[in-house]
């Protein structure tokens, strides 16, 4: 039992980086996660040691969104109704388990309860849908020339304009406040000793915006002891994870 508990805190922050991204939202992809432990605990769902672990975690995080009311809705989230009715449809989901969750595509058909041809048409079908969405204008926080030159390709290769890199966060808050992106994509670490997530706040106390992180150590900022991000990237990062990860980000702010 201990040996369990263990594999399951050791896969904790990557199942909050995922439901938050299925959600939009940390307090809502916090919710999911609760009812699934909660399931666990109360058993009303069970795992199987003798199988990996990982997807029976991520398909109990699944039917935790498919079974979520909003009477559990957490208290600083007015918008989790709206959020619980624009929950991905299946080749988004698929898409996001694959593509940022690095899972096979085997793994991914049983955490659907699918096989894998058929996860492989869903994907297919995300992937026009990527295509098909429209361009965002996209503020870019780095202080690292090169990454900052790798994400300005990754950005215009997907079809968005960058409005402009800062590296300080004065820079960014300047930058976001005469542009108005429609999506930012930050950095932790800034040359000035600020953070990109200090960047951010002060953004959105202006502006409604997507932000999406760029980090080594994104378990670190899932810990569950402070507000944190939505969306996170690890570096080194596979240009489609970000690709994805922005496109998710602007698919729960539609209205821009």
């Amino acid at each position: 039992m201990t040996d369990l508990k263990q594999e399951i805190a050791r896969i904790l922050p990557f199942l909050r980086r995922y439901a938050r991204a299925l959600t939009g939202a940390q307090a809502t992809g916090d919710a999911l996660i609760r009812e699934a432990l909660q399931a666990l605990a109360g058993g009303g769902a069970r795992l199987d040691p003798a199988r990996d672990l990982k997807p029976q975690l991520y398909a109990l995080v699944h039917a935790a969104a498919d079974g979520l009311s909003t009477e559990t809705a957490p208290e600083d989230d007015s918008g989790f109704k709206a959020r619980l009715g624009a929950l991905p449809a299946a080749p988004r989901r698929a898409l996001l388990l694959s593509v940022l969750e690095g899972l096979s595509r085997a793994e991914t058909a049983t955490i659907l309860g699918t096989d894998v041809d058929t996860v492989g048409a869903w994907l297919a079908q995300a992937h026009d849908e990527l295509a098909a969405q429209p361009s965002a204008r996209v503020l870019v926080i780095e202080d690292e020339p090169i990454i900052a030159l790798h994400i300005t390709e990754i950005v215009r290769d997907a079809g968005h304009e960058v409005i402009g890199n800062a590296t300080r966060k004065s820079e960014a808050v300047a930058l976001a406040t005469e542009h108005r992106p429609d999506l930012v994509l930050a950095d932790i670490q800034l040359d000035d000793g600020s953070t990109g997530i200090e960047a951010a706040q002060e953004i959105l106390e202006s502006l409604d915006v997507p932000v999406v992180f760029v980090t080594a150590f994104p378990e670190r900022l899932l810990t569950g002891e402070r507000m944190e991000p939505t969306y996170l990237v690890a570096k080194p990062f596979d240009p489609e994870t970000l690709v994805v990860t922005m496109a998710q980000a602007l698919f729960h702010h539609p209205g821009r």
